[in-house]
Order: C-alpha cells, then structure tokens, then sequence
C-alpha cells in the first residue's frame, strides 16, 4: 500500500483521519516495554528476546497483509512459523521461549490483518481509521479477559489436543521441538527446497512486477496451495473454478449476488460443521 502525505490524512474540516505518527510510536513503544515485562515474570524472556519478537514480527505483519490481499487467506501459523525459525537461529536450546514468540507473532499477524479489513470496511460505511483505532484498542481489555476467564475453564473440561483439537497448536509445537533438535532434524532436501522456493517467489514476484506478464503464476497461490490441507484448499479451488464461469457466464447477476452466495456458504459450512454436526453425533452416540 502505497504511503499517503500527511496531508491526504487530514479532512477538510481539519480533524484528522489517521491516529498521528507519534501517538502510534509512544504507544508503541510504552505497550512493548509492558510486555517485555509481563513476559519476564511470567515465561521467562528475557528483555532482548522481547525486543527480537516484536522488530521482526513487524515484517512478517506485512507479508501477511500482503497474502491476505492476493488470496483473502490470511498465513497466521506460517508467519508464527517464521518467528519460530528467528529464534532457533539465536535461542535453539529454547523451546518454551519458542512457543512464547510464535504465540506474538500469531497474536500480532492476526491482529494486523483484521484491522486491515476492518479500516476497509470503515472506508466503505463512511468511518475513519482514527475512530476504528481507537475503538479497536478500546475493544483489547474486553477479548483479554474473556481468554483469560474462558481459556482455564476450557483446559480443565478438555484434553488440549485429544478432546479439544488445536491443529495449529500442535504444528506450532512440534516446530519448536524440531527447530531444538538443529537444522540436521530437518528431512533430507527440506532446507534445499525451501530456500529454492523462496528465491522463486521472489523471482517471480519481480518479474511479475516489472513485465506484468499476467499468466505468470502467483507464488502467494502456490505456496498456500502447498501447505494447506486439501480439506481446505479444494473447496476454495472449486469455489473460485465456479466463480469464474459464473462471472463470463452471467456477468450481471455474479456482480449482484456473489458476495451473498459465497458468505452464505461459508456460514453454512461453519454452522454444519459446528452445531449440526455435533447434534447429530450426540444423538446418534
């Protein structure tokens, strides 16, 4: 996204559109010292482990965004995972460290591309990123304490992982662990391949960027495509399959109901799978 002068930030009136630059580097910096301390207390990190979490998880806030915008899915655990890889470079012998890091780097992707949403939603209904700002960091000590409250009553009626699933809690686990063991844990190839991906994408996206060759593939896609179940990925290839023949079929009526198709979809889906399923199993059971 391109940056705006400071200038397109402020109304005609004169009030701003924008929280100021120096409202969002003092809070910054007053809310990362508080954290650097509650995680002394509380996990153990030391203060420079705090600091390494929070400067490299502002990239990886930016890569995220930038795979939310090309494919509307947003790579949280992957962008845990790039965390989790920072800190076995400097900190290998520390998994629970690890977990702690990956857990900001989640919390903060998650965060991020929420509100990325949110602050195009407030364009379309008329609202300002200020007002959505300030609601949104209004809105942090209500979800604290609900996690706070819900989280242990969760843990002592469920088995984390055995009765109450957590696919990407355990990804994230395990990663650590493996990440402890050093880079020879890694299946044969795995390092190869992963910085031969790595230099692709990049490639790719230059090229695309410079040539605008449009049959050129988006490395956003095709990573995404690798690493996503197919539980998951299929659905929304044959999603965007039918999409696209309904849009050079009948241009007029994708325009008019395919947001209201595909949201109805998506809800459907989350109701069957979380309150019709479960229904019909404690009845048949």
């Amino acid at each position: 996204m391109p940056a705006l002068p400071s200038s397109a930030l402020i109304r005609r009136d004169g009030k701003r559109e924008d929280v100021s630059l120096t409202t969002i580097l003092v809070g910054s910096a007053i809310l990362t010292v508080l954290l650097a301390i509650i995680q002394k207390l509380n996990f153990g990190l030391s203060y420079l482990q705090t600091a390494v979490a929070v400067l490299c998880t502002l990239p990886l806030i930016l890569v995220g965004n930038r795979v939310l915008g090309e494919t509307n899915f947003g790579p949280i655990s992957v962008m845990m995972n790039g965390l989790q890889a920072v800190f076995a470079v400097f900190w290998p012998a520390g998994v629970g460290h690890n977990l702690i890091a990956a857990g900001m780097s989640g919390s903060c992707n998650s965060q991020g591309q929420g509100t990325i949403q949110d602050y195009k939603t407030g364009q379309i209904i008329g609202s300002t990123p200020r007002i959505l700002t300030w609601v949104q960091l209004g809105a942090v000590p209500i979800g604290a304490a609900a996690v706070a409250i819900v989280y242990p009553r969760l843990t002592r009626i469920y088995e984390i992982g055995n009765t109450l699933p957590a696919p990407t809690a355990l990804k994230i686990t395990n990663m650590a662990v493996l990440l402890s063991q050093g880079i020879d844990a890694l299946p044969p190839g795995a390092l190869l391949w992963t910085v031969i991906a790595s230099l692709a994408g990049i490639l790719i996206t230059i090229v695309k960027e410079y040539t605008h060759w449009s049959w050129l593939p988006s490395p956003t896609g095709l990573g995404l495509g690798l690493i996503i179940p197919g539980l998951t990925i299929i659905p929304m290839a044959l999603g965007g399959i039918i999409g696209w023949v309904w849009e050079k079929s009948a241009k007029e009526s994708y325009d008019r109901y395919f947001v209201t198709v595909a949201s109805g979809l998506i809800a459907g889906e989350a109701l069957l799978a979380g309150v019709v399923v479960p229904i019909l199993a404690a009845i048949l059971l």
